[in-house]
């Protein structure tokens, strides 16, 4: 039995799904271990968990893209910055209104996106590639 390459029509999707369990996992250990008070651990923690949550969404939104083509899946960019704005929003809204600090939300939240947002376009890259020159199947 050999493993498939992914040049050889292998599925990309399962492999990126680990490098963005690998990022949420260590933002959550980097939450819970962040030195500060219970309400700092808190708001880092809320913050990683609505990072990981969207980049949760945009991967599989961006995977259902690819089926229909790049055009979609550069929509799909928009629909999940869009989704990340209004998560930064409400967090940040509900930190405000809890008496947590705004910072160690913040730093959760882009701590974590810019690693998912890496792996997000690393895998529509490399899927595109795979895929042939019109992304599709």
């Amino acid at each position: 039995m050999t493993a498939e390459k992914p040049g050889d029509g292998a599925d990309l999707f399962p492999r990126f799904v680990g490098m963005a369990v690998g990022v949420g996992a260590l933002g959550l250990l980097g939450a819970v271990t962040v030195p500060g008070t219970d309400p700092q651990k808190l708001s880092t923690l809320l913050g990683v968990g609505l990072s990981v949550a969207a980049g949760a969404v945009a991967l599989t939104l961006k995977r259902r893209a690819l089926a229909r083509g790049l055009n979609w899946t550069l929509g799909m960019l928009g629909v999940a910055f869009g989704l990340r704005m209004v998560l930064v929003a409400a967090g940040l809204v509900y930190v405000m209104r809890a008496n947590l600090r705004p910072v160690p939300f913040t730093v959760g939240f882009f701590s974590v996106y810019l690693g998912l947002q890496w792996i997000e376009i690393t895998y529509v890259m490399a899927e595109t590639k795979r895929r042939g020159r019109g992304g599709k199947k």
